[in-house]
């Protein structure tokens, strides 16, 4: 198996998980998932030098660099992602095995990084964060991730400003105004 089907079968693997946690949803499993979600992301390194190592450290911790593996082309990523996972072993996190290869292949004397720099706008960890929360809610649950009108039902977009204190306009703003290579239109899974 090439790794490109290994990390198909993951990203399938993953996309199942989220189907089955969150197809039956309601708004309190929805609010208590937001806030567990919200807690685990507390080990991050300050400074502006560590933004890409915090999202690949945020990749980690949410077993999403499958979704995320072609970013590891960027320099910025690659950079991130080789500090993220000093970090991770440190703190003992679990890491995927490919992770583990990914990381062990870097070494090699042989091994040439990218030169490709990610042109993309880029926004802060707190941003990612939300970001991942809404995108990853509104695939697999029932619940929309924002919400149109005044008068309509609540949406994740409502959900997560309540959870980290923020008014819903400016939560909305941050989801319409995301990163489309980390976050792309949705396709519903269910």
């Amino acid at each position: 198996m090439t790794d490109i089907e290994i990390i198909k079968n993951l990203q399938k693997k993953q996309e199942k998980k989220f189907l089955e946690l969150m197809a039956d949803f309601d708004e309190q499993a929805l609010r208590n998932w937001i806030h567990e979600l919200w807690l685990r992301h507390q080990y991050y390194k300050s400074g502006l030098k560590y933004d890409y190592t915090n999202i690949c450290l945020s990749f980690l911790i949410e077993d999403d660099m499958a979704r995320n593996i072609h970013l590891l082309e960027f320099k910025e990523f690659y950079n991130g992602m080789r500090e993220a996972w000093r970090t991770a072993q440190g703190q003992k996190f679990v890491i995927p095995s490919y992770i583990n290869d990914w990381f062990i292949s870097t070494l090699a004397p042989d091994h040439c990084p990218p030169r490709k720099k990610y042109y993309r706008p880029h926004k802060g960890l707190f941003e990612h964060v939300i970001c991942y929360c809404i995108y990853t809610a509104s695939k697999y649950s029932p619940f929309e991730a924002n919400r149109e009108e005044k008068n309509a039902p609540n949406s994740i977009c409502d959900f997560v400003a309540e959870e980290i204190g923020l008014d819903f306009n400016t939560v909305k703003r941050m989801w319409l105004h995301r990163d489309r290579d980390l976050f792309p239109r949705i396709k519903r899974a269910h």
